[in-house]
């Protein structure tokens, strides 16, 4: 094995292996723990211990609106839900009009830097049974069993400026208790 001196001058050496390869090592963190730790720019937005009644005469009804202002762009990490009958989660692009996007209850974003005081800039508004997303385009759908789902979306659902996404619900066959949480983070700077 030979060495290799620090070109800069500070007398540091690194290792070459008879492979010649360097010998290093390396840390690496998740976007989204870069962005809690370093940025403070990582939340969830949550439903919270609401139970929404998602009534199967009703259909399809809306559970959480998220809409970025920042004009930094904003990744979607994961959204954990539950329900307690089968039924059908839909995500829509950019919905365009409906009661939950119009009279939701608003949500306040926790920042999951427990340090920070830094606040969710965008909005965010979680339904009832009946409360409606329309237009939009759906980007992702699932037909599901009762029970706690991880809809992984490891960031790659992005919003950008004035961008907005909507998770909605829809029985089949009977009523069911939904609940969501959204785990969010601004991409660097």
């Amino acid at each position: 094995m030979t060495t290799i001196k620090d070109g800069t001058g500070g007398g540091h050496l690194v290792r070459v292996t008879d492979n010649n390869r360097l010998a290093v090592t390396s840390e690496s963190l998740s976007a989204l723990a870069v962005a809690s730790a370093d940025r403070s720019d990582a939340y969830t937005a949550t439903t919270g211990t609401a139970q929404i009644f998602c009534a199967n005469a009703a259909g399809e009804s809306g559970v959480l609106w998220i809409q970025n202002a920042s004009q930094t762009q904003l990744a979607l990490s994961g959204i954990y839900a539950s329900a307690s009958a089968n039924g059908i989660w839909r995500i829509y692009r950019n919905p365009t009009s409906g009661t939950l996007l119009s009279g939701g209850t608003v949500v306040s974003p926790t920042n999951l830097n427990f340090a920070s005081a830094k606040k969710f800039d965008g909005e965010v508004r979680y339904g009832a049974s009946g409360t409606t997303a329309t237009g939009g385009t759906i980007v992702a759908l699932g037909l599901v069993l009762p029970g706690f789902r991880i809809l992984p979306l490891e960031g790659g659902l992005v919003l950008s400026a004035s961008n907005s996404m909507a998770l909605t619900f829809e029985p089949a066959g009977t009523d069911s208790s939904v609940t969501a949480t959204a785990v969010l983070s601004y991409v660097g700077e």
